[in-house]
């Protein structure tokens, strides 16, 4: 069984705490770069939301590990202007 790359539950765990209004939401990670307590994923996002209105984008998510190898920061970056103008086309 393939180990799960640090950072995999923080990131599922928030998408599923701070976007209730999406009806789906999918990751597909295309670049991981991994580093002692640190790393880095870059995946293309798919989100739907009530309605039918959709959007794709790429996301930069960055993660830091505290000293008992727990998740203790999270950041991503995305381009909100073109998810916003995808979600309302």
């Amino acid at each position: 069984m393939a180990r799960q790359p640090p950072g995999t539950a923080a990131i599922a765990e928030f998408w599923d705490t701070a976007s209730p209004c999406f009806e789906a939401v999918r990751f597909d990670v295309h670049r991981v770069h991994d580093a002692p307590w640190r790393g880095d994923r870059v995946a293309e996002v798919s989100i739907r939301v009530p309605g039918g209105a959709s959007a794709q984008y790429d996301a930069a998510i960055h993660y830091q590990l505290d000293t008992k190898a727990r998740s203790g920061q999270l950041r991503a970056f995305w381009d909100l202007a073109d998810v916003m103008a995808q979600l309302s086309a």
